[in-house]
């Protein structure tokens, strides 16, 4: 038996527009923003992930060994 487990994703040309909402475009292009498990700085071609913990938001670079650490909700 299959597990079903949905995946949201956010198209590349969706990122920017996206941190503008979330006032946090100054900060990426800034290069302030840091990946949460090895502190790389997101960068358009390393975002992996967006998410919240604890209503903050946070990120993850696209290395494998960083995104596997993400929280499974």
């Amino acid at each position: 038996m299959k597990l079903r487990k949905d995946i949201e994703a956010i198209h590349k040309h969706d990122l920017r527009p996206m941190l503008q909402n979330l006032n946090l475009l100054d900060d990426f292009d800034n290069q302030k923003i840091r990946c949460q498990f090895c502190s790389d700085t997101i960068r358009e071609d390393n975002f992996g992930a967006i998410y919240t913990q604890d209503k903050i938001i946070m990120f993850s670079c696209s290395k494998l060994e960083c995104f596997s650490k993400l929280p499974n909700k």
